[in-house]
């Protein structure tokens, strides 16, 4: 079995600190309908829209220069992708988790996610804004 080390990066490596995230609320949402942590935020083509708006519909984000804002979470549809890949669509929707993105609250989650969106969906995520890695 081979193991591979995590990309690691240096604070200089982030480009724009203050848009970048470095740590948020964020929750799983079992298919059964209870919560359990996740260990990590998931980017928002991820399997899981597991960023939480648990304070007056609202989540909290510290970035990486230091500041907390509170976001709303961009929900995705549950009509669109239902309990596709066995993620839990619906109670993500029920319980206000979304992801974090720079996309307007009314574009169509299947319209985000195209490749040609990716670098958008990445901006909060991506070290270096101009190449989205």
């Amino acid at each position: 079995m081979t193991i591979t080390a995590p990309a690691y990066h240096k604070y200089a490596d982030v480009v724009s600190p203050a848009n970048t995230v470095l740590f948020a609320d964020a929750v799983n949402v079992a298919m059964d309908g209870h919560f359990y942590n996740p260990w990590m935020l998931t980017v928002p083509e991820g399997a899981k829209p597991n960023f939480h708006g648990r304070h007056n519909l609202q989540g909290n984000v510290g970035w990486f220069d230091g500041h907390v804002d509170s976001v709303k979470p961009y929900l995705i549809d549950p009509t669109v992708v239902s309990t596709a890949g066995g993620t839990n669509y619906p109670g993500y929707f029920k319980n206000n988790c979304g992801v974090i993105t720079t996309f307007p609250q009314t574009a169509p989650w299947t319209t985000m996610t195209t490749d040609a969106n990716i670098p958008a969906l990445h901006y909060y995520f991506a070290f270096n804004k101009d190449s989205g890695g």
